[in-house]
């Protein structure tokens, strides 16, 4: 835009340059004959300057067209992204609903599991339900193409949290699979698991609203409470968890909630 001012003005300063020696000056100090007998000995230079003039003025037009066409493809591109944008967000609640339906799946599992090994701690037979039931959780799938067209065509904020969160997954998912060995399932790894999965829940429940109406991702802020809130209504067996009933939990669970406050920060 600078470049095109500053050309602007090199031809202005010169043309106006030309128009005061060959018209203005001429027609003021000696009046219109010697004017024209001006223009007649330096004809070939003024028929140079015309063309010159209508080269300018077709450069110009030529310029400007060029910049109409620019900004229209540049429409269109942004019409076409938004169009592409609102297909793939279509596709996102369910790709979230499977993702946090395995998430909840394996929360019940360690839930079921830290409450069994409460009772008996000693016990392998609990190690190898868990295995059981995880390998026969079906993990989220297909939600490839959805993240992706999604982190391709939405805003850079939000592209940035979706990426965030399709990494976040991956991790979640590795762990998860850990614990269909169960021969490696330390017990306090698994009270780990079992907040950390509530967690994933909560960081994927901020995504809903920008799934259904494509509003500004806002990380769900989840206190302790909400994790215990969540443990207590997991399971049909009316197992109410709190503040204070296991050290252990309680560590973890601040541990958790003070991550959420970081990523909302």
């Amino acid at each position: 835009m600078r470049i095109k001012l500053f050309i602007g003005l090199i031809f202005s300063v010169f043309f106006g340059w030309y128009l005061c020696s060959m018209v203005l000056i001429p027609l003021a100090t000696e009046g219109y004959q010697s004017t024209l007998k001006i223009w007649f000995e330096w004809q070939t230079f003024n028929a140079g300057m015309v063309a010159l003039l209508a080269a300018a003025i077709t450069a110009g037009i030529a310029i400007n067209l060029d910049a109409q066409a620019r900004k229209l493809e540049k429409e269109r591109a942004r019409c076409e992204s938004k169009r592409n944008f609102i297909a793939a967000r279509a596709f996102l609640p369910h790709a979230l609903a499977n993702i946090d339906t395995y998430a909840q799946q394996c929360s019940t599992s360690l839930r079921s599991f830290y409450l069994a090994n409460r009772l008996s701690p000693r016990s392998d037979e609990h190690k190898e339900d868990l295995a059981k039931e995880f390998s026969e959780h079906a993990k989220p799938n297909g939600f490839e193409p959805t993240f992706r067209d999604c982190i391709k065509y939405a805003e850079d904020e939000n592209s940035e949290k979706m990426t965030q969160l399709l990494v976040e997954l991956q991790v979640f998912l590795s762990r998860m699979s850990e614990f269909e060995n169960e021969k490696s399932i330390p017990s306090n790894y698994a009270l780990e698991m079992l907040v950390y999965s509530i967690h994933f829940q909560f960081r994927v429940a901020s995504f809903y609203g920008f799934a259904r109406k494509g509003t500004e991702i806002e990380l769900t802020p989840s206190d302790q409470s909400a994790y215990y809130v969540r443990l207590s209504t997991l399971g049909d067996d009316h197992e109410a968890f709190s503040l204070g009933n296991d050290h252990s939990l309680d560590r973890y669970v601040e541990r958790y909630s003070k991550l959420n406050e970081l990523i909302n920060h």
